[in-house]
């Protein structure tokens, strides 16, 4: 993709690079737009044309890791 920034400079971006994108001209990080950008692919349940719909496995989530919280007493009239 294609990066437009601050100073208008455009380059050349590598999306799987995991360092900022920074202008090798002048040094500015602060991307003003993105040009080119691929598609967003998204998968699981959805209406669209971006969207692959297929049934996905069911995931078992812990939400409270360090077990349940304690029942507090309500207000006592």
């Amino acid at each position: 993709m294609r990066l437009l920034f601050r100073c208008q400079h455009v380059v050349q971006s590598d999306p799987s690079k995991v360092v900022p994108p920074m202008c090798p001209q002048c040094g500015e990080r602060k991307v003003a737009r993105v040009l080119e950008a691929p598609t967003p692919r998204l998968r699981g349940w959805g209406r669209g044309p971006l969207v692959a719909s297929e049934a996905l496995s069911p995931q078992q989530y812990n939400l409270a890791p360090a077990g349940s919280l304690p029942a507090q007493k309500g207000p006592t009239t």
